[in-house]
């Protein structure tokens, strides 16, 4: 099972990295750019660590382990929050290129482990393990032996912090159960008070006032929970209107909307750590379905000014490295790797051409497998492996047809 498992991410390491790792069908064939990439890594770490925030959880700041790493999309990510970062995952072929994305030195390592444990590292040996959209695409019986481990690695009192698709959902319980007709997505946004003042990688608050412009009722929330339920959310612009972040904030709902009806809504957001002028956009999205300004809905810009960055904030940014695409030199001690990363344009056709024969040799690429584990089952198997479960929240990260939770635990 495991040999099997090290084949397939082999493969996708050798053959489609970007894809293997955040499998979206229209970025197949090598169509990632390598900054989209990895800032859709940013994007999903900062969400995470609000909802850390929200479930009011301490979070250590020692050494990260990172569960199935890939090419090290988030475990990039996570050296903006941990001392020490470790990526580990089955494919060699993934780690080696991990190791060339590296941006952190020292404060990064990837490992390859083609065990089915997790011995090679020490009882409590990190603060906080971590692992998403990993753990689906083995057997349950793995996946067990895998969450059994996160608990003997992780330091007593440290963190663990999983996904796992529970179930395929029922027809009731898919996203298209919810959807609203189309003329129906439609909201009326208006700022409801004073903007504050914006700083690089500092959070602020906004309110909106959002009214039903449908002839609709929006629900508070579903059935499930998550899938179909309508919340307030916003993208960071250029003045170009050019996403420079996307789906950076998100507020629910406080109850049912009425045609007709408005409510105020505070949103937190997070300002990109680049200083700047940028469009703040607002917007309603239907959660797994659709954001309404893609259904012909008007949104909300407002033209903000990001100044630079905080104090609180200043120590981070000492640590982190260029944003991909920059250029530096030899003798940047952030980025030692840094000239070999910038890609020459003769040697990206030329390994584009080589690619495209060795995809017609190596014939199409291997499925993905996908494995659900019951809810209960992995709050068992918690409690069992000596964790405490302090919130799972339900995900997207499996797509419209799974059931999927983030589970966030503690060791006892």
């Amino acid at each position: 099972m495991l040999r099997q498992l090290r084949r397939t991410w082999e493969d996708y390491g050798r053959r489609d990295p970007f894809f293997g790792v955040l499998s979206d069908p229209a970025k197949h064939g090598g169509r990632w750019s390598r900054e989209e990439f990895f800032a859709s890594g940013v994007a999903h770490i900062e969400s995470l660590m609000r909802s850390l925030g929200d479930a009011r959880v301490a979070v250590p700041r020692g050494a990260c382990l990172d569960f199935g790493c890939g090419v090290g999309r988030l475990t990039q990510a996570l050296c903006r929050h941990f001392e020490r970062v470790t990526g580990v995952d089955v494919a060699a072929s993934m780690i080696r290129r991990a190791r060339a994305f590296n941006q952190h030195g020292d404060r990064c390592t990837y490992v390859v482990n083609q065990t089915a444990d997790l011995s090679r590292f020490d009882d409590g040996a990190f603060a906080v393990v971590h692992s998403c959209i990993v753990l689906q695409h083995m057997a349950p019986d793995l996946a067990s032996a895998y969450l059994r481990e996160f608990f003997r690695v992780v330091a007593p009192g440290g963190l663990v912090v999983f996904q796992l698709p529970s179930a395929p959902r029922r027809a009731d319980e898919s996203p298209a159960a919810f959807a609203l007709p189309d003329q129906d997505y439609r909201a009326t946004l208006t700022l409801a008070g004073g903007m504050p003042a914006f700083s690089a990688g500092t959070r602020a608050t906004v309110s909106v006032r959002v009214q039903n412009a449908g002839r609709s009722v929006w629900p508070e929330t579903t059935p499930t929970g998550h899938a179909g339920r309508i919340v307030l959310g916003n993208h960071w612009l250029a003045p170009d209107g050019s996403v420079r972040v996307r789906d950076d904030g998100r507020a629910p709902l406080p109850r049912a909307l009425w045609p007709g009806d408005a409510v105020e809504i505070p949103i937190v957001l997070t300002p990109p750590d680049a200083p700047g002028d940028y469009v703040l956009e607002f917007d309603l999205v239907q959660e797994l379905l659709t954001w309404f300004g893609d259904k012909g809905s008007g949104t909300l810009r407002v033209p903000v000014s990001v100044s630079g960055l905080s104090a609180e904030a200043l120590a981070k940014a000492d640590a982190r490295p260029p944003a991909l695409g920059t250029r530096v030199h030899e003798g940047d001690e952030r980025m030692p790797n840094a000239d070999r990363l910038v890609p020459d344009p003769g040697a990206a056709r030329i390994a584009s051409l080589f690619g495209s024969l060795l995809a017609r040799l190596r014939g199409p690429a291997p499925p993905f497998e996908m494995h659900a584990t019951p809810r209960e089952t992995v709050e068992a198997l918690i409690a069992r492996s000596g964790g405490r479960l302090v919130r799972a929240i339900e995900d997207d990260a499996c797509g419209p047809g799974w059931r999927s939770f983030t589970y966030i635990c503690t060791r006892v």
